[in-house]
């Protein structure tokens, strides 16, 4: 699979999945968008594209940046079984983006003025552009038609979140306690730990 940024007539960014010999074809082949983040990190970047897309991978993949070899040896663990391999894996070593604040993450359009950090991922019928405002970042996104259903629904809009973390200055990214099971959950704070991010499943609403 090719995973690639496009740009739409009006410029708005598209993440694009394009499926070679082995893989399934997604429901929709791009990941729509109203602006990227104005902090861009490379491991974060190829980590949201396998988030949105990496359930209809198999064999080699192509991600939108260069993952690291640690991010790219996350990924094939959790593929496991079905075979992934990112590839223009690169070697060279680089400093990790990192935060300071304990993020709650929710899908739902949130109070305007949450009393924690909050990153909104909600869909695009929701909400029209990006609205950062003390501590709310909302991104809409069509990532809801991406996630599938049961333990990996979140999936996709984890990814998007990863993507924007560093635009709230995200050090642990907070979803609500009941949105997905025991075992993804350690499979999800495997891979954001190799960019840098914890993943904690909690009461969204308790206090930092």
């Amino acid at each position: 699979m090719k995973i690639s940024w496009i740009h739409d007539e009006n410029g708005a960014p598209r993440l694009r999945a394009e499926p070679e010999e082995y893989d399934a074809f997604p429901p929709v082949d791009a990941l729509l968008l109203d602006a990227l983040p104005a902090h861009r990190d490379p491991d974060r970047e190829a980590l949201a594209a396998y988030l949105v897309f990496g359930r209809w991978a198999s064999g080699e993949m192509t991600l939108p940046a260069a993952p690291s070899p640690q991010l790219a040896g996350a990924i094939e663990r959790d593929a496991h079984p079905v075979r992934v391999r990112p590839r223009d894996v690169e070697s060279t070593p680089r400093a990790l983006s990192r935060g300071e604040s304990l993020v709650n993450v929710v899908f739902d359009l949130p109070d305007l003025t949450p009393s924690t950090s909050t990153l909104a991922v909600v869909p695009g019928t929701a909400a029209r552009g990006m609205l950062q405002a003390a501590d709310l970042l909302l991104v809409p996104s069509n990532a809801s038609v991406l996630d599938g259903i049961g333990a990996e629904s979140l999936r996709a809009r984890l990814g998007v979140a990863v993507l924007f973390a560093a635009d709230i200055d995200a050090d642990v990214l907070r979803i609500a306690r009941g949105a997905l099971t025991s075992e993804e959950h350690v499979r999800l704070a495997a891979l954001l730990l190799s960019v840098n991010l914890e993943l904690r499943v909690d009461d969204a609403s308790a206090p930092a």
